[in-house]
């Protein structure tokens, strides 16, 4: 199978559309605002603003720290499909 002529970005734009909800979604769960839980990324409240209102998109730093601190799987942040638990990581 020629991959070299597909196109693959309409999908992947589609899961990516609902990333900022998921974010926003995470940051509610939490319990915590969003100066806290920006804090505890090590990011600042504007960026996570930014993010959670799908202005920017994050890097590979801030989807491990969401992983690392909040066991947040990084799959369904990308991709809304599985859970938003990583069964990977310990969690706060």
């Amino acid at each position: 199978m020629n991959i070299e002529n597909q196109d693959f970005s309409m999908p992947a734009q589609l899961a990516l559309d609902g990333f900022a909800g998921r974010i926003a979604q995470t940051i509610v769960h939490s319990g915590l605002n969003q100066t806290e839980f920006a804090g505890k990324l090590g990011v600042s409240p504007g960026f996570l603003s930014d993010v959670a209102r799908g202005n920017k998109r994050p890097g590979t730093e801030f989807l491990f720290s969401l992983r690392s601190v909040f066991g947040i799987s990084i799959d369904w942040l990308l991709t809304g499909l599985g859970t938003p638990n990583c069964p990977c990581a310990s969690g706060h």
